[in-house]
């Protein structure tokens, strides 16, 4: 079970039922009204922060555990990881509908972040890499995501990354004990 609590007074807000037996992975809304939680053995769930009501599940696609979970920073998309399928996926932040599978890695996906501007997203894995995907519209007017770079240099796990707030450079941490920065690609 997950809880909301309130950071100015430690007061619990809401107890969030049926939130799954493990909760693997957390992240709010950029406007904070949502929160997303990696729970239970094949789904992620997103919950209403003031009411503490289930709003949807994201339930198709990985096939296992979400580790990773990301908000867009317009609120539009949630980009989820998987240690099950080595993919990453995009939902509609509004429905929950599978928008985009980002397929590539050959390893689990444990690490997810958006740039600034949400044109693109990076993936942290298992197999020692990180990719950068150009998120936009595909031939058919459907989201789509097209891998740009692969960041190859680490000897382990990639398990976490992040675009620096101009999304000039990308940061990856790694279990080889090494942060790593690099130039983000051009637009």
């Amino acid at each position: 079970m997950a809880r909301l609590w309130d950071a100015e007074n430690g007061r619990e807000l809401h107890s969030l039922k049926g939130s799954g037996p493990t909760i693997s992975a957390v992240v709010f809304s950029p406007d904070s009204r949502w929160a997303a939680f990696g729970s239970g053995p094949q789904s992620a769930a997103v919950w209403n922060t003031e009411s503490g009501r289930k709003a949807f599940e994201l339930t198709t696609g990985h096939g296992g555990p979400i580790f990773a979970l990301r908000f867009s920073p317009d609120g539009r998309w949630i980009a989820s990881g998987s240690q099950h399928d080595n993919t990453a996926r995009i939902w509609a932040a509004s429905t929950g509908k599978a928008l985009a599978t980002l397929d590539g890695h050959h390893g689990k996906v444990d690490s997810v972040a958006f740039s600034p501007d949400g044109t693109r997203l990076v993936t942290g894995s298992h197999d020692r890499t990180a990719k950068v995907w150009e998120i936009g519209t595909g031939p058919a007017g459907d989201l789509a995501g097209h891998e740009l770079l692969t960041l190859r240099g680490h000897s382990g796990i990639v398990q976490g990354v992040a675009f620096s707030p101009d999304g000039q450079s990308i940061a990856t941490a790694s279990g080889d004990q090494a942060v790593t920065f690099w130039l983000a690609p051009k637009e």
